[in-house]
């Protein structure tokens, strides 16, 4: 990794590795990760996710996938076919999650050239539109792909609190042991009851 620029900062190709390490990584892994949790656009969308258990991870995977969403239609709408490559394959990688030798037998290459010449200037391609989108006061303004996740992702998050609410009767997203104790003890007593 190239050295750091004055008073800790790091250069523009110590941030493009960073961002480039966080894609395809797993929530859990997405939280523990410090290395943009300064960044306005990263605490804009923290502050948008307050509900949230693993917040942070959350804003930086809703931020690369708007990186992804950006990048992609900028790239699919260029006619030459090397750049079209390069969408189709960030729609393999991210998308369908698949690995090089794969991508290079639908796309007819030679995995090595994919390695080379397709994955890295797409993956760069990403990590500089997540790094200008990390540092924007609001990346949902600034993206329309970021606000099109935030808002997928929020409905995600109401469905899946409606089905806790029905499964637990909970009348709120939080789950009250209390309240299961108290069903509980009053179905033992209701039992004691009638067997005696």
């Amino acid at each position: 990794m190239s050295q750091r620029r004055g008073r800790g900062r790091r250069s523009r190709e110590d941030q493009l590795e960073l961002a480039i390490r966080l894609f395809r990584q797993e929530l859990i892994i997405l939280e523990d990760d410090e290395s943009f949790g300064e960044c306005r656009g990263v605490q804009a969308m923290i502050w948008h996710l307050a509900r949230e258990t693993l917040k942070h991870g959350t804003a930086l995977d809703l931020l690369i996938q708007g990186a992804v969403a950006d990048v992609t239609s900028d790239l699919y709408a260029a006619e030459t076919p090397q750049v079209q490559r390069l969408a189709q394959f960030l729609h393999l990688w991210f998308r369908e999650r698949k690995r090089v030798i794969e991508i290079a037998a639908v796309l007819h290459l030679d995995r090595s050239y994919v390695g080379r010449a397709i994955k890295g200037p797409a993956l760069t391609l990403v990590a500089q539109r997540f790094l200008s989108l990390a540092q924007q006061e609001d990346p949902a303004e600034e993206s329309r792909r970021v606000q099109e996740a935030r808002h997928l992702h929020d409905q995600r998050r109401s469905r899946a609190t409606e089905r806790f609410t029905v499964m637990h009767g909970s009348q709120g997203d939080v789950w009250d042991p209390q309240q299961t104790v108290g069903r509980r003890d009053a179905v033992h007593s209701h039992d004691a009851a009638t067997t005696s």
